[in-house]
Formats: structure tokens, sequence, C-alpha cells
């Protein structure tokens, strides 16, 4: 697994070397305002996600809604 994140950063610095060679010969604002927009879209995106994902146990725990959700908490807490 240690390779394949250290190929997606690898993957990320060249995806960002490339849009730089793309921008670098604009003479406006928009040689730094176009990376910096893609790096947005992408945060919007991972940020949408948030809301799709489940509830973690420790929070349905913490609201005193054990019952269906006890024994994964207590059996995590063992583990640990």
């Amino acid at each position: 697994m240690l390779v394949l994140y250290q190929l997606q950063i690898i993957f990320g610095l060249f995806l960002s070397y490339i849009i730089d060679l793309g921008t670098h010969t604009i003479t406006n604002s928009a040689s730094w305002r176009v990376p910096v927009g893609l790096q947005m879209i992408w945060g919007f995106i991972l940020l949408s996600g948030i809301f799709f994902l489940p509830e973690s146990p420790w929070v349905v725990f913490s609201l005193s809604c054990i019952a269906p959700y006890d024994t994964h908490v207590w059996r995590s807490v063992i583990y640990e």
C-alpha cells in the first residue's frame, strides 16, 4: 500500500507540473488563478463527500443512542 501512496504523490506532483507549464506563459492574473481554482474544485468535491459518509459508532455512542452500536464500540475498545 505504501507504493500506491507514493505513486499518487508522484502523480499529483507531475500533474501540478503540467498545469504550471500550461499556465506560466499567461501574462495576467489567470496564471495563478487557474491552478488555485483547480485545487479548489477538487477540494469542494472532497468536501461534498463528507455529507454522504455514515456516522461513526463513537458519535452515536456519545449521543446515547447506543442500542444498535454498543457491540461495535466495545469491540473496538477491546481490540485497541
